[in-house]
């Protein structure tokens, strides 16, 4: 039993000698504000430049296809006119 009390007599006293951690913080630094709320990006999408006569009706059957196999949902028409807007970049 002497061991024991040896051994909580060690812990107790480690506890007690331990600095406080609060005492050592830092203040907390002032940061500038921002003059835009958002930051510009670099790398910007490229626009689409295909136009109305680079688009065939090929192309846009088979973009429908692919969103049919997709599952995207809707019918033939809908396929059609979301291949056509993806194509077209509208």
């Amino acid at each position: 039993m002497a061991n024991k009390t040896t051994a909580t007599s060690k812990t107790t006293k480690s506890r007690a000698i331990e600095p406080d951690i609060a005492a050592k913080a830092e203040p907390v630094k002032e940061t500038k504000a921002r003059a835009s709320a958002v930051p510009p990006t670099k790398n910007k999408a490229p626009k689409p430049t295909a136009t109305t006569s680079d688009v065939t009706s090929d192309m846009i059957a088979e973009k429908a296809y692919h969103l049919w196999l997709a599952g995207h949902p809707g019918g033939e028409h809908d396929h059609w006119i979301a291949a056509e807007r993806a194509l077209r970049g509208k």
